[in-house]
């Protein structure tokens, strides 16, 4: 994807939140200050941000998707020469022992978190998080790391997942679906978003062609 391609969302009202020198602040005017992205995805909110920021001031960018921190870290770079770029790959949970373990220890002065995953992870099939194109079950932000939704769908109780997929996916249907999954399964492994998909839908319908769910 295209820098041009990407809006971050609500850019105008997070830099109107985050400008640096709020009047009446001069204990912050033009000293380097430290701006923590703790979702960096693309960059875009970062790179808007660091050009707002005093000369040597440092652009911290965190994500769980090396890609995604790749592009982050040179989008800045490019839109803000002067300010100095940290990357920390891994979850946001893990930053203020990451922040406290670092010599010196890092004060944040300006902090973000646009919680939800970006554009590229959706458009992406084998990401596995997108029904659009068949791709592999995987849906992990990192995916060197954890377990993948097609081993989760496979190896836990039903009752397990119709917990997950109620809390974290906020269905009310969530006991038919993982009735469904585990019915599902006991035929052929659920290992592709286009059959996770058919078995959701089976489970929402309760009418669908008999081969949509078996594998064949």
């Amino acid at each position: 994807m295209r820098d041009q391609d990407h809006i971050p969302v609500l850019l105008e009202p997070v830099l109107h939140v985050l400008t640096p020198h709020p009047p009446g602040d001069a204990a912050r005017a033009g000293r380097p200050l430290t701006f923590l992205d703790c979702t960096a995805g693309l960059g875009g909110h970062a790179a808007a941000i660091a050009t707002t920021l005093p000369s040597a001031s440092t652009v911290i960018l965190n994500d769980l998707d090396a890609a995604n921190l790749t592009h982050a870290a040179a989008r800045v770079a490019a839109a803000a020469p002067s300010i100095h770029t940290l990357t920390h790959r891994g979850n946001f949970a893990a930053l203020p022992r990451w922040l406290t373990q670092q010599q010196p220890p890092i004060t944040v002065d300006l902090l973000l978190a646009d919680l939800g995953f970006a554009s590229p992870q959706v458009d992406n099939p084998q990401r596995g998080l997108s029904f659009l194109h068949d791709g592999p079950l995987d849906m992990r932000f990192n995916p060197e790391a954890g377990t993948t939704a097609a081993d989760l769908i496979a190896s836990l109780p039903e009752a397990d997942l119709a917990q997950i997929i109620y809390e974290w996916g906020d269905e009310r249907h969530s006991r038919a679906i993982a009735r469904a999954l585990v019915e599902a399964r006991k035929t052929a492994p659920i290992t592709t978003t286009a059959r996770f998909g058919e078995v959701v839908r089976y489970a929402l319908r309760g009418k669908v062609p008999p081969r949509e769910i078996t594998g064949t």
